[in-house]
């Protein structure tokens, strides 16, 4: 644009008027000299896309998978002022360092061995109620390495096949800098009646310090109840046994090993792999000693009675190689990462599972041939005042060809026939074994704790801080038709103990009822 020239007189002249150009004006010139706009679009994503890496690159969130709330990286309490300095966006106070200097110096005193030790000689005391109610554990926390026996009430048993028993069993467990672990359980079983001797191992080796990833073996001879699973545990059975005449865990005995694989490959999904080969060997009573006898009740034989099994559930012996596959999902799992271990928090998602056992036939000799598969969802839900709610729905059955099937490879179901209760989320008035099923099953429990919803109403009872509960269990199978339990109770009575009341139905009728008393806090 050229200068004004000055007019006479010295004044400058008015400026040119410019007339302003039009949107119209504007789109017709860029069509007449017709720019190339050839790739602008991607490279304008191409630039989008890098810068995001950029900043994602910067940003230590972005390190952070799904699912994940924190992550704690290795070494990162031991890297010096410098590098905080440089990630830090606000220098510390004087109050902090000195705040962080302690801290600094009470971890290491909390690391020494003298330390370590003198906690040890406190944890290790010796007293009546680990003897015979915990167990007792010696630990050597410098050395990372711990020793463990269980109470008395597990060590010395009484059943009718064996007689007295002594189960003595420790497990050693030795640890890692990274919490990694090698647990090893000898058990020597004695029975004092059938004079028999009874020895195994087991073995659980955790191979990673973060994720789940455990390897297990167990190895030898065993006594099992032919529900694994029984609530029915060694010294319910014991007293039973000996003051009311009930034997009602019924054995056998089980040579062979098992090798399993546990592990987490994604988060919220648990897969156990499992192949084993076992030989079942029935047994027979060999004793009939008691504290108190009730007139007019015997010991019952050494062999289940079931409703699918007319004929009678002997077997003699048997040889199983069997192969199963279990899965656990939660979707939506939460969960803390640190560099020596993975916290599960749980998710808003119920849990669901599935099982497949598979009995393989003619492998060393093996006679059985079956397979179980089983789908199961378990959720438990907060209602704030009204308390926590938990449901679980199991659905299963066997199916395809079956051979040289035993009751052991039944599926059975949790029941309970005493005053004691070991799980109240599973059956309470159920026969241990009548409605055992080799076909199709579907159980479901619902359990609800008001914690204290309604008793918080009654002064005397708030005093208390007794809770109310009710439950419900429910079981379908070709035998039994619809079977129903109703139970309502009271838990955190003395803050440990729950009594519950429970009204059984089949098919629309009263087919018992009973208290169970057990622990709940």
């Amino acid at each position: 644009m050229k200068a004004t020239a000055p007019v006479a007189g010295g004044t400058p002249a008015a400026p040119p008027v410019i007339a302003p150009v039009t949107t119209k004006e504007l789109t017709r010139q860029i069509k007449r000299e017709k720019p190339n706009l050839a790739g602008l679009s991607r490279q304008v994503r191409r630039q989008v896309k890098q810068v995001q890496r950029d900043s994602l690159r910067n940003d230590p969130l972005s390190q952070m998978k799904k699912g994940q709330i924190q992550l704690v990286e290795k070494g990162v309490n031991e890297r010096d002022t410098s590098y905080w300095s440089q990630v830090r966006p606000v220098p510390l106070t004087e109050e902090e360092k000195v705040d962080y200097h302690k801290k600094d110096s009470s971890e290491v005193v909390r690391k020494s061995r003298p330390y370590q030790d003198s906690l040890d000689r406190k944890r290790n005391q010796l007293s009546v109620g680990k003897l015979l109610l915990t167990g007792y554990t010696y630990s050597n926390t410098f050395a990372k390495r711990t020793v463990a026996v269980q109470p008395v009430f597990n060590e010395l048993q009484y059943n009718t096949v064996e007689g007295y028993v002594l189960n003595a069993q420790a497990t050693y467990t030795q640890r890692t800098e990274d919490r990694r672990f090698v647990a090893l359980t000898p058990t020597l079983r004695y029975g004092f009646s059938n004079h028999q001797l009874q020895p195994s191992l087991t073995l659980n080796w955790q191979l990673d310090p973060q994720k789940l990833r455990q390897v297990g073996l167990v190895a030898g001879r065993t006594i099992e109840n032919f529900d694994r699973n029984s609530q029915l545990t060694p010294f319910i059975n014991s007293v039973y046994s000996l003051l009311a005449n009930r034997n009602y865990a019924k054995l056998y005995r089980r040579e062979g090993a098992e090798l399993s694989y546990l592990w987490e490959p994604v988060n919220g999904l648990t897969v156990r792999g499992a192949a084993s080969y076992f030989r079942r060997i029935e047994l027979y009573n060999t004793a009939d000693y008691l504290w108190h006898d009730v007139q007019g009740r015997a010991f019952t034989p050494n062999q289940p009675v079931a409703d699918e099994a007319p004929g009678g559930t002997a077997f003699g012996s048997s040889d199983a190689a069997v192969l199963s596959l279990n899965l656990s999902y939660k979707p939506g799992q939460r969960y803390i990462t640190r560099p020596d271990m993975k916290f599960n928090l749980g998710s808003k998602w119920p849990t669901f599972g599935a099982q497949a056992r598979l009995a393989v036939p003619h492998v060393l000799g093996a006679d059985v041939r079956y397979l179980l598969l089983q789908g199961s969802v378990r959720h438990s839900k907060q209602f704030g005042l009204l308390g926590t709610s938990t449901v679980q729905a199991i659905v299963g059955g066997f199916v395809g060809k079956q051979e040289g099937l035993t009751f052991a490879d039944y599926h059975h179901f949790s029941g309970n026939r005493t005053l004691l209760a070991a799980d109240f989320t599973q059956f309470q008035l159920l026969d241990y074994y009548q409605y055992s099923t080799r076909a199709s099953y579907f159980e479901g429990h619902f359990n609800h704790h008001f914690n204290g919803f309604i008793f918080n109403r009654l002064p005397l009872l708030r005093a208390l801080k007794w809770q109310e509960v009710i439950s419900l269990n429910y079981l379908h199978t070709n035998q039994i038709g619809h079977y129903l339990e109703l139970g309502a109770g009271v838990e955190h009575i003395f803050k440990i103990m729950r009594v519950d009341f429970y009204t059984g139905l089949q098919s629309g009728e009263r087919v018992g009822t009973g208290l169970r008393v057990g622990l709940g806090f």
